[in-house]
Parts: C-alpha cells; structure tokens; sequence
C-alpha cells in the first residue's frame, strides 16, 4: 500500500471514528433523557415486582403451613375414628 492511501484510510478511519462519536452525542441529546427515564421506571417496577414476589412467598409458606396443621390434624383425626371400630 502507497502511503497516501494509507493517509486516506487513516483519514476515513478518523473521519467514521469523529461521526460515530458526534452521532452518540446526537442520540444522547434526542433520547437521553427519556432511555434514563425509562430506565428509572423499570428499576421501581422490579423492586415492587421483588416486593410482590416476596409476599407472596411468605402468604405460600403461611398457607403451607396452615394446610399441615389441618392435615395433621385429620391424620389423627382419622386414626382416632379407625381404632375406634
């Protein structure tokens, strides 16, 4: 490769590299705001979806435990009624 091409890509490299660059800039002004807005949102969103989730883990273990007793309860129940035939 001659070096004048060598300058004409490095000039294109530099050219592509400063557009891209001025391009992020122009997405940043436009959407910047609204992607960090959003992106706020979305953060609530999952610490109340984590909050849901973890109550209703606690309601589940609850009723687990509710539904045992009761079942415990019928096994001696049914025991009790079994001896005394």
């Amino acid at each position: 490769m001659s070096s004048s091409s060598l300058n004409e890509q490095k000039s294109r490299e530099s050219f592509h590299r400063l557009t891209d660059e001025k391009m992020e800039q122009v997405r940043e002004i436009l959407f910047g705001d609204h992607e960090r807005q959003i992106d706020a949102r979305i953060k609530v969103l999952e610490g109340r979806l984590e909050r849901m989730e973890l109550s209703l883990n606690s309601r589940l273990d609850a009723l687990q435990a509710r539904l045992d007793a009761v079942s415990a309860k019928m096994d001696t129940t049914l025991m009790s009624v079994r001896c005394k035939r």
